[in-house]
């Protein structure tokens, strides 16, 4: 799958992201702490920390489109 972050959106709740993958587009839904781990990695805040991980983001949201997990995907994160 060749997939793009297309548009990210982060509230105190955690992020929201569009997945673009030529077909469609899918929202993921990424919880506080998801967003907090993610940042904690990154060393970055926000979209910036999103779009730093956006290929073990893709990664967990192409599995979950696998495994037939309907939209919008609730993502986690792992180290």
């Amino acid at each position: 799958m060749t997939a793009t972050i297309w548009e990210i959106s982060v509230c105190e709740n955690g992020a929201k992201f569009w997945l673009e993958d030529g077909r469609r587009y899918v929202v993921c839904l990424c919880s506080a702490e998801v967003l907090r781990k993610v940042e904690a990695r990154t060393g970055l805040t926000g979209c910036a920390a999103l779009r730093a991980a956006e290929g073990e983001l893709i990664q967990e949201a192409h599995q979950r489109l696998l495994d037939h997990e309907t939209p919008p995907l609730r993502l986690q994160y792992h180290d």
